[in-house]
């Protein structure tokens, strides 16, 4: 046994799809659509506790790749402003 057999790629270990594209569809209202492979992650701008946030509703997460690549848009920062 050379030690490979135990060895799992970083996407397997930890269900991570890597080399994935996101593509962003629209924003209509407080909602931004987000393109995931087959998938279309609904991102919402919500009042969290105070806070102006984002939240996706496919992972249901505040934390997860729809969200970061969502606030990485500016369209969707400027929206947020409207919020406030």
């Amino acid at each position: 046994m050379n030690g490979k057999e135990d060895e799992i790629p970083l996407e397997e270990e930890f269900g991570i799809i890597q080399n994935h594209y996101l593509v962003h569809i629209n924003e209509y209202d407080n909602i931004v659509r987000v393109k995931d492979g087959n998938r279309i992650a609904e991102v919402y701008i919500s009042d969290i506790h105070g806070k102006i946030k984002l939240k996706c509703a496919l992972c249901d997460s505040e934390d997860c790749v729809h969200v970061n690549f969502a606030y990485s848009l500016p369209s969707v920062r400027e929206l947020m402003e409207k919020y406030k």
